[in-house]
């Protein structure tokens, strides 16, 4: 019974792969792409309505006074800085990153409410989930499994469970459709990689406010772009097929 069970598990899972290599076809991929960038601008007039101001011009000084490295350029997991790093500035500067990463998923987000601020204020009741969220999922190629982790835990009530359930669901959303997941945080890291390389190269010192000014820029719009990305999937997949019984409710 047991090996039997195996296989029908591997039989789904075989086909599921298959699946996401549609998702790869010339059609589909530029269907998500064209979604993806629809809800980039969609997302920055909203961000830069309630955010620019502040958050946004608070998150670009804060990086670059204790970092410099543009934000969301460092493609690693962030609870060794937290354990080992001294004082009260680089926490400083990773809170913040925290809310920006917040702001920006919240942004890219389906939802029949208005994004007001008020929006917002109403979801931050979940960022201490997202915080536990932000420290522990390694956000290099596995960075799918946070996104997906985060859109399934807004759209649920709130709970300790639904937390839980949140984690399992995007770790089974991962391992259904690894092969286009696996893409899309791969490009994710070369794209960010290259984005870190090119400034690394240019002679122009990244202190001086345009050269900064842009980099921090183009690392949020490439960040906010993969946001969407995986947000296209995740309508497509999840919220498209609500009685999909692989997810747990």
């Amino acid at each position: 019974m047991p090996h039997r069970t195996h296989q029908s598990f591997l039989k789904q899972l075989l086909h599921k792969w298959y699946t996401s290599l549609e998702l790869f076809e010339p059609k589909e991929l530029s269907v998500l792409v064209f979604a993806s960038l629809n809800t980039v601008l969609r997302s920055s007039g909203i961000l830069l309505r309630d955010f620019s101001w502040w958050l946004f011009v608070w998150t670009a000084y804060i990086d670059l006074y204790i970092d410099g490295s543009g934000l969301f350029c460092r493609l690693w997991e962030y609870s060794t800085p937290l354990y080992y790093s001294i004082g009260f500035e680089p926490r400083l500067y990773l809170f913040s990153l925290i809310l920006t990463a917040f702001v920006m998923i919240l942004s890219v987000r389906s939802s029949i409410e208005a994004k007001t601020l008020g929006y917002f204020m109403r979801y931050t009741s979940r960022l201490p989930f997202f915080a536990i969220l932000f420290f522990v999922i390694p956000q290099i190629y596995a960075i799918p499994v946070f996104w997906l982790a985060t859109f399934f835990f807004c759209d649920a009530s709130l709970s300790l469970r639904n937390f839980w359930r949140s984690i399992y669901n995007a770790v089974v959303l991962n391992l259904m459709y690894a092969p286009y997941l696996l893409c899309v945080g791969a490009l994710h890291g070369i794209f960010f990689h290259i984005h870190r390389l090119l400034w690394e190269l240019t002679p122009l010192e990244e202190y001086y406010f345009a050269p900064y000014a842009t980099k921090y820029t183009t690392s949020l719009v490439l960040y906010l772009f993969f946001i969407a990305m995986v947000h296209s999937f995740y309508v497509r997949i999840v919220q498209s097929n609500s009685a999909n019984q692989m997810f747990l409710r």
